[in-house]
């Protein structure tokens, strides 16, 4: 297949099923190195990608503010918006302006892999997001294969592994698509 024929395929819909493979890199967090609970799984993923992720991230979120998708008060995985920020201005308003104050807190660990596919793709078109860009997102998280590469520079590489679910980090799209 000629590469004028891929890009064209992408343009239609298909993601590339080259770029369905990727390899896993555990990034060191905090706490014991000897528990695997504490590295977070990052993807490398090729420039091409990034820059086609970067080329759909923008569509998405234009479409996603002008048509309110997300409150204001949704700070996380979300520019120049943080969850710590977040709290602090609400509970200081709050307090200022003598109103009573509640808050609903939860752990996202491990958060992007919870990330269910079909139920990602059922609110891609609630968000009335259709035809070609909700086939491309289909085709984006459908077959999708992993190995982990324990170091970078290593050759100790797991064997392909399907992913059933989530959605990766290190990518561009990644956080966009768990807030949704």
């Amino acid at each position: 297949m000629h590469g004028n024929t891929k890009i064209k395929l992408i343009f239609q819909g298909n993601f590339p099923d080259r770029l369905q493979y990727l390899i896993v890199v555990p990034v060191f967090t905090n706490g014991d190195r000897s528990r695997t609970a504490n590295y977070r799984p990052i993807s490398l993923i090729t420039g091409f990608l990034k820059i086609f992720e970067i080329l759909i991230y923008q569509q998405i979120i234009q479409h996603i503010q002008c048509r309110n998708i997300l409150v204001c008060e949704h700070c996380g995985f979300r520019k120049a918006l943080s969850t710590d920020s977040a709290k602090t201005e609400t509970i200081f308003d709050a307090w200022n302006t003598g109103k009573c104050i509640a808050g609903v807190f939860s752990d996202m660990t491990k958060a992007f892999d919870c990330v269910n596919d079909e139920l990602l793709v059922k609110k891609l078109e609630v968000y009335r997001i259709r035809c070609v860009l909700l086939n491309w997102f289909k085709s984006y998280l459908d077959d999708r294969k992993q190995r982990i590469q324990p170091k970078l520079l290593q050759s100790n590489i797991s064997k392909w592994h399907n992913v059933e679910q989530g959605v990766h980090q290190g990518s561009i799209l990644g956080p966009l698509l768990f807030n949704l």
